[in-house]
C-alpha cells in the first residue's frame, strides 16, 4: 500500500513537472523587469510587465505611432517587450536629434527580417546598415553621384527616350513588348516585395525579445531569406551578363549596375545593395 502511493505521487510529480518548469524564468524575468531602475525617459504610455506597450501597437506601428504623437509631444517613450524606444514626434525635435545628437543616435537597429542582416551582409546596405562608418559614407556617395546625380539622370536620357518610344509602338500597334519570360519574372518580383514588405511590417518577436531571436517563432526570417533568394535568382543571369559584357566589349553608358561591377562588388553585395 505504502508502495503504491509512493508510486502514485511519484507519477503526480513526474506529470505536473512540465508545467512548473517555466515558471521560474517568468519569476525571474518579471522581477528583473519591476527591479529595474529606469533611466530619465520621456512620457509615455504605461508599459506593462515583460510585454511592455507591444499589445498598443499592433499591426499598423505609423497610425500607433501618430496617436502616441498626439498626446506626447516633442518626445516620448515605448518600452517594446525588453527594448526601450524613444520617438521625436515633432519637427523640431527631429531637427535637434539630427543635428546635436547625430553622432550618438547614428546607429541603426536593424530588424531581424531584413535579408542583409540574415545574411550577414548588412555591412553593404544603405537603409539598414548597422553604422554610419566609413563604407556607408561610401555607399551613400555612390548612390548619390552614381544614381541620383544630375548627371546620372542625364545620362539615362537616351534609355527612358528608348522606353518611351516602345509604349507609344506598343499603343500603336497593340503588340505585347514582353516575353512570356519577362511577365513571369515581374510576377516573380512583384510576390517578392509584397512578401518582404510583409514581413517587415509584422511585430517581431525576435526583435522585442532578443534572447527568442534564434527560434524565429513567427517564421518571419524563414519567409524573408526564401523571398531574398529568389530575388537573386532573377538577378543572377542579368549580373552575368553585365560582367561578360564588360570583360568583351565595353560601352561607354553605364548604369548603376555597370558601376558597381567596375567597383569590383561581388554578385551577393550587389544583391543586397539593389534590395535593401
Amino acid at each position: 500500500m505504502i508502495k503504491s502511493m509512493a508510486q502514485t505521487a511519484l507519477t503526480e510529480g513526474v506529470s505536473v513537472l512540465p508545467s512548473i518548469l517555466p515558471l521560474p524564468p517568468l519569476i525571474f524575468l518579471i522581477l528583473k523587469h519591476l527591479k529595474a531602475k529606469s533611466p530619465s525617459l520621456p512620457p509615455g504610455p504605461y508599459p506593462w510587465p515583460l510585454i511592455g506597450n507591444v499589445h498598443q501597437i499592433g499591426k499598423q506601428r505609423h497610425i500607433a505611432m501618430i496617436d502616441f504623437a498626439r498626446s506626447y509631444v516633442p518626445l516620448f517613450s515605448l518600452r517594446l517587450g525588453t527594448q526601450t524606444l524613444v520617438v521625436g514626434s515633432s519637427a523640431a525635435a527631429a531637427r535637434e536629434i539630427l543635428n546635436s545628437y547625430d553622432h550618438i543616435l547614428c546607429a541603426r537597429c536593424v530588424p531581424r527580417v531584413i535579408p542583409c542582416r540574415i545574411t550577414g551582409l548588412n555591412g553593404f546596405a544603405v537603409g539598414w546598415s548597422p553604422e554610419c562608418d566609413d563604407r556607408w559614407k561610401y555607399l551613400r556617395t555612390m548612390c548619390r553621384t552614381q544614381l541620383f546625380s544630375g548627371k546620372a539622370i542625364e545620362s539615362q536620357a537616351c534609355l527612358r527616350e528608348k522606353k518611351l518610344m516602345e509604349v507609344v509602338m506598343f499603343l500603336s500597334s497593340m503588340e505585347d513588348l514582353v516575353t512570356f519570360e519577362d511577365e513571369k519574372a515581374l510576377a516573380m518580383m512583384g510576390e517578392i516585395f509584397k512578401t518582404i514588405l510583409e514581413v517587415t511590417s509584422t511585430p517581431n518577436l525576435s526583435d522585442y525579445y532578443p534572447i527568442l531571436r534564434g527560434l524565429d517563432l513567427q517564421r518571419l526570417q524563414k519567409r524573408s531569406i526564401i523571398s531574398f533568394v529568389k530575388f537573386c535568382s532573377i538577378l543572377k543571369p542579368i549580373i552575368k551578363e553585365r560582367r561578360e559584357r564588360k570583360g568583351g566589349h565595353a560601352t561607354s553608358q553605364q548604369d548603376f549596375l555597370d558601376t558597381l561591377i567596375s567597383d569590383g562588388f561581388t554578385d551577393d553585395q550587389i544583391n543586397i545593395l539593389l534590395v535593401v
